[in-house]
């Protein structure tokens, strides 16, 4: 007969924890990426919502010169 030594048990709630506070940290990290994209994506609608608008206002500002008599 052999005597096995004691053996220590971590208790299954607090390897759930562990598993949970990893899962979380996982989470959290894939949301921030995906604020950094959006973050990224807001600024070039910014960038090319300022383009249309300038190319708007050029092209209505050709349109007054033309319907005024002016010439192209």
């Amino acid at each position: 007969m052999s005597i096995q030594p004691p053996t220590i048990d971590v208790p299954p709630a607090f390897s759930r924890v562990e598993q949970r506070l990893v899962e979380l940290r996982q989470e959290h990290e894939a949301g921030q990426a995906q604020m950094r994209a959006l973050e990224q994506r807001t600024r070039d609608l910014r960038e090319t919502m300022l383009r249309i608008s300038g190319a708007i206002a050029a092209l209505e500002e050709l349109l007054a010169d033309e319907k005024s008599g002016g010439s192209l």
